[in-house]
């Protein structure tokens, strides 16, 4: 439990505040939905742009909402979203309903999501209680862990969509804080592609790879990095435009209560 070595706060103390990410009229229509579901008990935490927001200090904006919900529950909430006005985003466009149920209302878009598409990782009760918390609008929420943002998006790296660069970002920030022995424990089959990230990061950012724990990269099947630094800026060969890190107005703001 936790984040080894690092200053993040847990999931019993609010710190960050993500109201600017997402329009009060739009959160209204989640709102809802956090409620509901807080009465009846169900366990969620929240992924996508807002978690990405949180652990990277990058805003994003955020045009739907991922709420990750265990597979026992996904009848309950698909109930509870029917109830208050949802309906099946299927009925509008065909999806892949083995992992997923898109809520629609609104024109706004609620994710329900139990696993990944290729199955490999399903979500688990602990990804309620060692995210972080953050405050959208005045409502608490829980976020799903760093680690297990980093479990769910490794995996995508696509012809038209690659999520590797938000991961590389969240490593930049908080890849020294990580829970690594908690990250590492648990099966993820492919190892090896977490690796190709890793050897990616320490590329792109030496300096911090060298914060990691040297246990991290024989377990992935890499040679711990010996390179402390480097002159040239190497993420700048990838994308000319800004790649890590937040201005500090920016840092500061998503860090206000």
């Amino acid at each position: 439990m936790g984040y080894v070595g690092g200053d993040l706060k847990l999931a019993s103390e609010p710190h960050m505040n993500l109201s600017s990410l997402i329009l009060e009229h739009e959160w209204s229509v989640y709102r809802d939905v956090i409620e509901a579901a807080s009465w009846q008990n169900l366990r969620f935490c929240l992924g996508g742009g807002l978690a990405f927001s949180a652990y990277s200090e990058r805003k994003r904006g955020t045009k739907d909402i991922d709420l990750f919900i265990l597979k026992e529950d996904r009848a309950a909430f698909v109930e509870l979203l029917s109830n208050i006005g949802y309906v099946d985003y299927h009925d509008r466009e065909p999806y892949d309903q083995s992992w997923i149920y898109r809520g629609y209302l609104e024109k706004v878009v609620l994710d329900l999501i139990w696993c990944l598409p290729n199955h490999r990782v399903c979500v688990e009760p602990d990804w309620f209680e060692r995210g972080a918390q953050a405050s959208i609008h005045g409502q608490t929420v829980h976020l799903i862990p760093p680690e297990d943002v980093i479990r769910s998006k490794v995996y995508v790296l696509q012809r038209d969509a690659c999520h590797w660069s938000d991961l590389l970002n969240l490593l930049e920030f908080h890849g020294d804080k990580l829970d690594w022995h908690y990250l590492l424990s648990k099966d993820i089959s492919d190892m090896r592609l977490l690796g190709g990230l890793l050897n990616v990061f320490a590329w792109i950012s030496p300096a911090k790879a060298q914060l990691f724990p040297e246990f991290v990269w024989g377990h992935v099947g890499l040679l711990p990095p010996t390179e402390k630094s480097t002159k040239e800026d190497r993420a700048f060969l990838l994308d000319s435009r800004d790649w890590f890190g937040p201005g500090q107005n920016e840092a500061n703001e998503l860090k206000k209560h």
